[in-house]
């Protein structure tokens, strides 16, 4: 028979060891399985939502990020991707680029919805939280196919042209638009110019938005 005095430390160590079985168990009950959708919009979007992605899996939880569908890889190569030029200033280019930006949008959009075995498989994993961005505006469509209840919207531009949207106040007169080179120290001709930039911004907005619905 061990004496008294053992048994007390024995027991002393499995409580220790117990508690750090707790405690090296937390970051997982505290978990959750994130889906992040990001849009073929840029390079440098793309890397914003790939950054959000690994801070998060870094942080200890589940993260699945989308990849392009297979069909449009090839369209997103820089050697087809032929809008700049030296007409990029014109209003002609931008509403060139507007359309054809957002009919590829769509036109990804259908590919992911339409693949009925990899809606199957992601609503299956049951994500708690889902991540898009903004302006690729499937990524919500994509979250209320498979059940994803919870949502965050990321934006890597500024928030004041679409804040519309979340029915929160735009004013123009002193947030400058993204479209704008000004800062929100604005005189009155810059603030009228912002004005104006921020009803264009709207109106493309409004016009990217719709091919969606």
């Amino acid at each position: 028979m061990a004496p008294r005095g053992r048994q007390e430390d024995n027991t002393g160590i499995m409580k220790f060891e117990l508690l750090l079985l707790l405690l090296s168990s937390l970051h997982v009950a505290e978990s959750y399985k994130i889906l992040v959708y990001s849009a073929p919009l840029s390079f440098s979007h793309m890397q914003f939502m790939g950054r959000i992605a690994d801070i998060l899996q870094e942080a200890g939880h589940d993260v699945v990020i989308n990849e392009l569908p297979d069909e449009l890889k090839n369209r997103m190569s820089p050697e087809n991707m032929d809008f700049w030029d030296k007409s990029t200033g014109s209003v002609s280019f931008q509403l060139k680029f507007v359309e054809a930006f957002t009919q590829l949008q769509v036109e990804v959009c259908d590919l992911v919805l339409s693949d009925n075995r990899v809606m199957d498989e992601l609503k299956n994993e049951h994500f708690d939280v889902g991540i898009t961005e903004f302006i690729g505006a499937c990524g919500f469509g994509l979250f209320d196919r498979i059940g994803v209840d919870h949502i965050i919207c990321a934006l890597a531009v500024g928030v004041s042209d679409t804040m519309n949207y979340f029915d929160m106040p735009n004013l123009p007169s002193i947030t400058p638009s993204m479209l704008s080179p000004f800062t929100d120290k604005m005189n009155f001709f810059e603030r009228t110019i912002n004005f104006i930039t921020a009803r264009i911004a709207d109106i493309i907005s409004d016009h990217i938005t719709r091919k969606y619905e």
